[in-house]
């Protein structure tokens, strides 16, 4: 089955809607304009009296105080400042990346970033491709794992070096 709308769902819609803000005010709910309780679906276009115009007056304050909860311009500006200042230091901390040489220039940096769980903030190390797109990142426990098999990776080096000879 559809659902047919009509101005008299409409209507009903609106006072309802007046009502629960009424409430959330503390006041009465506003009464429902003639107009809106015509159950005919070719009713006339309501006409602005006095009576409506004080009911959407009613209406606008209602509203207002329901937007209370909304966050104040202020704060949304201080947002806004804060998103600028850390993506300047992401730009000032990529800039100051260290650079691996060769054909791929590789750069390499040390950020500050949250943890898995968004709690805490470690150092990481981040590779950089050539493009400067983050190509992988360790963390100071993965570092501390290839500072221990560094005499391993030194030999896989050798070998390494070996076979490009």
């Amino acid at each position: 089955k559809f659902l047919a709308f009509s101005p008299a769902t409409s209507a009903s819609a609106s006072i309802g809607l007046r009502s629960f803000a009424a409430k959330a005010a503390g006041g009465e709910p506003a009464p429902a304009s003639p107009s809106s309780s015509s159950s005919s679906s070719s009713a006339a276009p309501p006409q602005d009296s006095k009576k409506d115009k004080a009911q959407q007056g009613d209406t606008d304050e209602q509203a207002s105080w329901l937007a209370d909860w909304q966050v104040s311009q202020s704060v949304l500006d201080e947002r806004d400042a804060n998103k600028a200042k850390l993506t300047s230091n992401y730009e000032d901390r990529k800039k100051t990346a260290v650079s691996l040489g060769g054909p791929l220039d590789r750069k390499l940096y040390v950020a500050g970033l949250r943890n898995k769980d968004g709690t805490k903030r470690e150092a990481r190390l981040i590779w950089l491709d050539s493009e400067g797109h983050q190509q992988m990142s360790m963390s100071k426990k993965d570092f501390e794992s290839i500072k221990a098999r560094m005499k391993e990776l030194d030999a896989e080096f050798v070998k390494y070096q070996k076979k490009l000879d």
